[in-house]
């Protein structure tokens, strides 16, 4: 799973941040989809 987020949000390892788990990390995973992820250019337009 750990390999699987760190190739899907390109190099990020989720699993470094505190309070992340793996159920989490596939909750992201199915709601925002790779194209989700590659849509916004930086992390703060993400989190905006």
């Amino acid at each position: 799973m750990n390999l699987l987020s760190y190739q899907y949000f390109e190099g990020i390892d989720l699993m470094a941040v505190e309070g992340t788990n793996e159920g989490l990390i596939m909750a992201i995973m199915s709601e925002i989809g790779l194209e989700g992820v590659r849509k916004f250019p930086t992390a703060k337009q993400f989190t905006a």
